[in-house]
């Protein structure tokens, strides 16, 4: 409605990945055992505030063998998520 992605703003409450085992050069776990929750706001792709908005967990056991019960609480002035 705003124009161009993310001008309209995207909410993730939950993004993961289907890979056991899968990790970044760091040496971090970015399959299963991570969750992120992340807010995409901004006027255009590059100027996007993510990295204002984002949070990331990482369990060694995953997100993928249980279920889960993630939330966002949003007030006028604050969004949170928590998991579990």
């Amino acid at each position: 409605a705003y124009g161009t992605w993310p001008s309209s703003g995207e909410i993730d409450l939950i993004e993961t990945r289907g890979n056991r085992g899968l990790f970044n050069q760091e040496g971090i776990y970015v399959g299963v055992q991570q969750m992120e929750s992340t807010l995409h706001y901004g006027p255009s792709v590059g100027l996007n505030g993510y990295s204002y908005a984002n949070f990331k967990l990482n369990r060694e056991e995953g997100f993928n063998d249980d279920f889960h019960t993630f939330r966002l609480g949003w007030t006028p002035t604050t969004m949170q998520f928590s998991v579990d």
